[in-house]
């Protein structure tokens, strides 16, 4: 019975093979090597772990690795090996590359600019005077606003620019704000695509896309945040806590952290506020027997969700009775109750862009406020029209 080898093994053979024959280990071939060490197994395995091994063999002869230290902020990427004609290693050197940051110290790096660089807000916003209901939750949703996106009526049906942006969201909130009954707490969620484009080229994440788009980026990111603050201001007027959750969408899965994070900078001496950094795909919200989760809806999506919900949330799942998904992506209205849970997709405000009417797309254009009932759930919901926003400025 023909012997098996292990990687060990087999590196201190073909080393030794090397010496004896006086063949350079990087010249060794492997069927050579197995004809002349008949008695050993040329067994699949054997062939497969003939790489490592001759790998391990060349490190075993090399010269030792230089000991200085790594250039800040750099890892090992591999070990390069100079070896003459008879064999013998003459030298070496490490190849090295910039190490990626994790998740964990970008969001660090990039909150403590943003501290530095967003002044917080100078003077204070006065709470609502009038009785509010702590039994309610009053939820903001924002479909794909698509700040930054440009459109030309005669081409797409309706104009839209920064400006028309600005002016839709904010007239929108203003008027729901003073809708439907008081409620205590206010969530305000950005369902992604806050933005149109998520990079100075004008492209989506993937950068893959031609783009409608007005102006340039970094005016595009101020009107932006200038518009969110609008919103949380007109909140924080009516409600006595506002929450902004702002989701990753496939327009702008880079700008969504920028956002939230400026934010919650400008935000920071505000204790009527909570803006949690944007760092998943997903987030929930429980209220009393209500559990709300929120999420663009490029990724996972209907029936998906309700099992995705009741795994990532397990004991809010059992606490709740009343469970619900808010989602955008789509640009129109779809609504469908699942076991346990309805899934809703919300309208956007924003105008379409030439790709998007020349292919047909002829969904309305709106925006809601929807109050939950901590003990019942659903309990009311106003609606405003981009039609009746462009009268009511008028």
């Amino acid at each position: 019975m023909k012997k098996s080898l292990t990687v060990e093994q087999l590196a201190e053979m073909i080393a030794a093979y090397a010496a004896a024959t006086g063949k350079p280990l990087v010249g060794i071939n492997r069927d050579v090597f197995f004809a002349a060490h008949a008695g050993y197994s040329r067994s699949r395995e054997q062939k497969n772990m003939w790489t490592a091994a001759k790998r391990l063999a060349m490190q075993s002869s090399s010269v030792p690795l230089p000991t200085e230290p790594l250039p800040k902020g750099h890892k090992i990427k591999g070990v390069s090996t100079y070896v003459d004609g008879d064999g013998r290693v003459v030298g070496q050197w490490i190849k090295t590359a910039q190490q990626a940051e994790s998740e964990q110290e970008l969001l660090a790096r990039i909150s403590s600019q943003v501290l530095r660089d967003v002044e917080p807000r100078s003077w204070p916003i006065a709470a609502p005077s009038a009785a509010l209901d702590s039994d309610l939750l009053a939820v903001y949703p924002l479909g794909d606003p698509h700040v930054g996106l440009l459109a030309w009526a005669p081409e797409t049906g309706a104009d839209f620019n920064l400006g028309i942006a600005e002016d839709a969201l904010t007239l929108a909130m203003r008027d729901l704000v003073l809708r439907g009954p008081r409620a205590e707490r206010a969530l305000i969620v950005n369902l992604g695509d806050f933005f149109h484009y998520d990079n100075a080229s004008g492209r989506t994440t993937k950068g893959d896309h031609s783009l409608d788009t007005d102006s340039r980026a970094p005016k595009v990111l101020a009107v932006g945040l200038r518009i969110m603050v609008a919103l949380v201001d007109a909140a924080l007027e009516h409600h006595a806590c506002v929450e902004v959750d702002c989701r990753i969408g496939n327009h702008d899965a880079h700008t969504s952290l920028m956002l939230s994070l400026a934010l919650a900078a400008y935000y920071r001496h505000e204790p009527r506020a909570h803006i949690p950094p944007t760092l998943s795909h997903r987030a929930y919200h429980e209220h009393g027997a209500c559990l709300i989760g929120t999420t663009h809806g490029d990724r996972a999506h209907g029936e998906d969700l309700a099992s995705i919900m009741a795994a990532e949330q397990p004991e809010a799942w059992g606490r709740t009775r009343h469970r619900y998904w808010l989602c955008g992506h789509v640009h129109h209205t779809r609504r469908q109750e699942y076991r346990g849970v309805i899934v809703e997709s919300f309208r956007t405000l924003a105008a379409r862009d030439s790709w998007h009417a020349a292919q047909g797309y002829v969904s309305g254009r709106d925006m809601h406020r929807i109050v939950y009932h901590r003990a019942h759930g659903e309990s009311s919901r106003e609606v405003v029209s981009v039609g009746a926003l462009i009268a009511g400025a008028r």
